[in-house]
């Protein structure tokens, strides 16, 4: 009951069912118990941005399941604990229990899958395109063999839409195009939800209005199909009641606003973003969020300098070396580096 209540938004009345479990499960005096218990209750700790308490009932779950020798969950409850970290910012020490998950004391199919997946992504918010494209390149081959269909089915689309930002940010406009196309169309298909799926609607999104914006894209009925797509995608990142989720459809709201040069809507979908993220303390999404209001922001305006310098402290203190560099261009047009990185 706590996690149906949870997905449908009703986050009160699942936190009550989540305490309610936990209280039986103690009761019980079975570990096994209260890691049912408690694994929900972490899922829903994530979706609300609730990094600490994801955390310890994380680690709970983790040491019953080792204790009890379940690799399957304590792999699953192991890939969880990385998506924290790297929320937080905590980008190397995912990558290095992503790396753990694909090791001996599990080596699941599906974990090698998660693995390659995940660390794949995480090494594109580090800039590290040609690492990540291969590991992704590698959980798509893993997908293959897989019987978990619904899984797989998720792992490819994530992994698609990861290919096409890393080839975006490496200008291979053909690329990122066939590698959007391929997840938009499994989402077509499929209509997943976008509650495994947020970072991926996201960068469709990206992808899409960035091909346009490059001018990579001819035919103006085949951008009037992305623009829609982008649109659609946007709706249903808003329709989520999860903040982690909302969040990213702000984000994505405000590219759509900015590429049809609705400039002052967008600045306010973007401000929404950017609330949200503090409030999470989640620092690349803080980051991206500076970002965009300050590049859209005219050069004599001097709140563009101030959030410029934000975003470039954000990406510096995580080391997103891609944006990063993307911010000191936006900086450089206004005054030398030089100075931005006194003030910084």
């Amino acid at each position: 009951m706590g996690l149906i209540l949870g997905t449908s938004g009703l986050h009160r009345w699942a936190t009550a069912y989540q305490q309610r479990a936990t209280e039986v499960a103690r009761q019980t005096n079975l570990p096994i118990a209260m890691a049912y218990a408690l694994r929900p209750a972490s899922l829903h700790c994530v979706e609300m941005g609730e990094w600490a308490k994801a955390e310890e009932y994380l680690k709970v779950c983790i040491e019953i399941e080792d204790d009890l020798g379940d690799k399957r969950n304590w792999g699953d409850l192991l890939s969880m604990l990385a998506g924290v970290y790297a929320f937080r910012g905590e980008l190397p020490r995912a990558i290095e229990m992503l790396a753990e998950i694909a090791g001996p004391r599990s080596g699941s199919l599906l974990h090698r899958t998660l693995s390659a997946l995940w660390q794949g992504g995480f090494l594109l918010r580090l800039g590290r395109f040609d690492e990540a494209i291969q590991l992704l390149k590698t959980a798509l081959e893993l997908t293959a063999d897989s019987t978990d269909a619904l899984t797989m089915v998720y792992s490819k689309i994530n992994a698609w839409t990861y290919l096409a930002a890393a080839y975006l940010r490496q200008e291979k406009y053909p690329l990122a195009r066939e590698a959007a196309d391929t997840a938009w169309q499994m989402i077509a298909e499929s209509k997943p939800g976008a509650f495994h799926l947020a970072s991926a609607f996201e960068y469709i999104v990206e992808t899409y209005l960035l091909l346009i914006r490059t001018e990579a894209v001819q035919s103006d009925t085949e951008r009037q199909q992305m623009i829609k797509a982008a649109q659609a995608l946007t709706r249903e990142l808003l329709r989520a009641g999860s903040p982690t989720i909302k969040m990213r459809g702000w984000h994505s709201r405000g590219l759509c606003q900015a590429q049809s040069g609705h400039l002052n809507p967008a600045f306010q979908s973007w401000r929404k973003y950017l609330a949200i993220a503090e409030r999470l303390t989640m620092p690349y999404e803080s980051g991206v969020a500076h970002y965009e209001i300050g590049r859209h922001l005219s050069k004599d305006d001097p709140a563009r300098q101030e959030h410029l310098v934000r975003a470039h402290a954000l990406f510096e203190q995580i080391n997103a070396t891609y944006e990063r560099g993307q911010t000191e261009a936006a900086l450089n047009q206004t005054q030398p580096m030089m100075a931005v990185t006194s003030n910084v």
